[in-house]
């Protein structure tokens, strides 16, 4: 995805799984994601950084509303999925984004920048690993290194 791109006013809905997935993203761009509607969809976004592309990217993340998440499990629930399809030895790198959320909500209530193992439909991110697996069989990653750095207006 390229610098300067806009994902603007739509209604997503109905996915088992995330709303808009984001994998590739050229270095150093600047993607907005504003006004949007995610309805029954787990996460409204996942983003990925295959091959480490992309060293630096800013998300503004402004007045989207996600409702009525379909996570199987709160443990899946939140807006943003930072999915680390990596290997332990080759991570993919969330450090250099920056994710600045602002007049979002999930299922009403505003959304919070919880910790990464605070299941709630109103987390802002988590990060998923493949490579890390936790107790509950999933692969939440408690690995504080490799978290983007996050804004909340």
């Amino acid at each position: 995805m390229g610098d300067g791109t806009v994902i603007s006013g739509n209604t997503i809905r109905n996915f088992s799984n995330n709303g808009i997935n984001i994998y590739c993203i050229q270095d150093g761009a600047v993607i907005s994601v504003e006004g949007n509607v995610f309805e029954n969809v787990s996460n409204a976004m996942r983003l990925s950084n295959v091959n480490n592309n992309a060293k630096t990217a800013t998300f503004n993340i402004a007045n989207n509303r996600h409702k009525e998440s379909n996570a199987a499990d709160t443990v899946w629930a939140g807006f943003v999925m930072l999915q680390d399809f990596g290997s332990e030895q080759e991570p993919q790198l969330f450090t250099g984004f920056t994710l600045n959320f602002s007049g979002n909500t999930a299922d009403g209530a505003a959304l919070q920048n919880n910790s990464w193992y605070t299941a709630a439909n109103d987390r802002a991110f988590y990060v998923y690993e493949n490579a890390y697996a936790d107790a509950n069989g999933g692969a939440l990653n408690p690995d504080t290194e490799n978290l983007p750095t996050v804004s909340m207006n």
